[in-house]
């Protein structure tokens, strides 16, 4: 599972299943609310035994966002 977090604030934006779920939300941001706003979001992944992991933050979740779009 996946969780987005909101770095300014420090709330639990939503969680998901899958990483591509996740992404979605994130490149769904930038096209509503723009990049200044992504920038403020943290990617974590939670492992099998309750532990979170950090996958990206800023402007590193941005680019995984961008990178990993479907083909169109």
């Amino acid at each position: 599972m996946y969780e987005l977090w909101d770095l300014q604030s420090g709330n639990l934006i939503d969680t998901f299943l899958t990483e591509a779920e996740a992404l979605a939300w994130v490149r769904r941001s930038l096209k509503d609310d723009g990049p200044g706003y992504a920038q403020g979001l943290a990617m974590l992944s939670l492992e099998a035994g309750g532990e979170r992991l950090l996958t990206a933050q800023g402007g590193a979740l941005v680019e995984l966002a961008l990178t990993r779009a479907p083909a169109a």
